[in-house]
């Protein structure tokens, strides 16, 4: 692993988010880090700031979907963390909205536990884009997760999964999405291909 430092006060502003690389110089190894940080976090915009490394987070995860479904390897297995669908990958032509369902693996999200209830502060985007790739959906909002502990013991066996509706202006022919977890600085992202039934 190589480490290299800068003097953070000759670059930037207090409050200028930095990014932060680790770069691993070897195999089997899956470094987990923060991607980034501020040098002071005023208690007044702290939830202004999240929100605003959320929205970059969710940018990157869905730009990487657009040549395709991600394949992330985890330990030497092909993984994915987050599937979409809509009800059998099939719209009504001509609608104006898309219901779309996004699963993820529990196991990828950093919840807190008070040992009765868990709970995790999320954020979603999902694109629905065209069959020329022009983005003709799209809809991005909080996503506030608070399980008992018997239904977090399920959702780790079934996953979660969480039913969204997205206004559409053009034919869809394909979904990205990508969930965000400030506390855990993970994406997990995943796309699924829509076709148009007659009406």
């Amino acid at each position: 692993m190589r480490i290299s430092k800068a003097d953070p006060s000759a670059t930037a502003a207090p409050d200028t988010y930095r990014s932060v690389r680790v770069v691993v110089n070897g195999s089997g190894v899956t470094p987990h880090y923060r991607h980034g940080y501020r040098l002071a976090s005023p208690p007044h915009d702290e939830g202004q700031f999240r929100r605003a490394v959320g929205e970059d987070a969710l940018g990157r995860g869905l730009s990487r979907l657009a040549g395709g479904a991600p394949r992330s390897r985890i330990q030497g297995r092909i993984v994915s963390s987050l599937k979409v669908s809509n009800s059998k990958h099939r719209y009504p032509a001509g609608a104006k909205e898309l219901s779309v369902s996004i699963a993820f693996d529990p196991m990828r999200i950093a919840f807190a536990s008070d040992g009765k209830s868990h709970r995790a502060g999320l954020y979603l985007a999902v694109l629905v884009d065209d069959a020329a790739g022009e983005v003709v959906g799209e809809l991005t909002r909080p996503l506030e997760l608070a399980l008992a502990s018997d239904e977090f013991a399920l959702a780790k066996k079934h996953w979660l999964s969480v039913d969204v509706t997205v206004p559409i202006e053009g034919n869809p022919a394909r979904v990205r999405a990508a969930v965000y977890d400030y506390d855990s600085d993970r994406t997990i992202a995943g796309t699924c291909a829509i076709q148009a039934t007659p009406r």
